[in-house]
């Protein structure tokens, strides 16, 4: 069940990694507007450390 849960996070990190790239790119290349591109980037990086907090615990329990 953890490792379930491990995996998920982990998936869902590289998902965000490439949403953000995107994200960057549609921003410079004028496809979504300065708002939308400063509220989705803020929502994507809370994410992200959220997962970068947890996921070293889980998998330190994980290990134990």
């Amino acid at each position: 069940m953890l490792q379930k849960k491990i995996d998920t996070m982990q998936k869902r990190q590289d998902e965000l990694t490439k949403l953000f790239k995107r994200l960057y790119e549609d921003s410079v290349l004028g496809r979504i507007p300065d708002e939308q591109y400063r509220i989705l980037s803020q929502e994507y990086t809370a994410e992200q450390k959220e997962i970068q907090e947890q996921l070293p615990a889980m998998e330190q329990g994980f290990r134990n």
